[in-house]
C-alpha cells in the first residue's frame, strides 16, 4: 500500500527533530537532502505572507516602524497588512514596494525561490508511490 492510499499513514508525517528530514514511522522517511534536490515548489494563497517580526529580522526594522507606517497609511490594513489576534502579517511584496529588497537572504534553498524575490513556505514531494508532502521550510 501507498502513501496516498493510505490517508492515516500519509497525514501521520512530522518534521524530524532537528528539521533535517520528514518521518512517518520508524520504516518511512526521507532525508533533507532529497527533498532539497526533488522537491519542488508549491503556490499556496499563503506566499508571501510574513509576520511582522520576520519582516523586520529580514529588512532590518523596527516593528514601530511597520506600525507608524499602517497608521500613517503607508501599508494599508486589509491590502498590505492584516491582523490575526495579536500578530501582523504583511505581504512580502509590500515590503519590497516600500523598502527594498531584504537585508539578510531568507534561510531557504535558492532553487525554492522565484524570480520575482517572493518566497515559498511549502514544498512538496513526489516519490515512487506518488505521494505528495507538505514540508515547512
Amino acid at each position: 500500500m501507498t502513501l496516498k492510499e493510505d490517508p492515516a499513514l500519509f497525514y501521520s508525517v512530522e518534521v524530524d527533530q532537528g528539521g533535517y528530514g520528514i518521518i512517518w514511522n520508524d520504516d518511512i522517511d526521507i532525508a533533507c537532502d532529497e527533498l532539497y534536490y526533488n522537491g519542488k515548489t508549491v503556490s499556496t494563497p499563503f506566499d508571501g505572507l510574513i509576520s511582522f517580526g520576520d519582516a523586520t529580522l529580514l529588512w532590518g526594522l523596527n516593528e514601530s516602524t511597520l506600525r507608524k507606517a499602517i497608521s500613517y497609511g503607508k501599508l494599508k490594513t486589509g491590502i498590505d497588512v492584516c491582523k490575526f489576534g495579536k500578530q501582523w502579517i504583511i505581504s512580502s511584496e509590500s515590503m519590497i514596494r516600500e523598502y527594498g529588497l531584504p537585508r539578510i537572504k531568507p534561510l531557504i534553498p535558492s532553487r525554492l525561490t522565484s524570480s520575482n524575490a517572493r518566497w515559498k513556505s511549502l514544498v512538496f514531494f513526489q516519490n515512487e508511490a506518488e505521494a505528495y508532502v507538505l514540508v515547512f521550510s
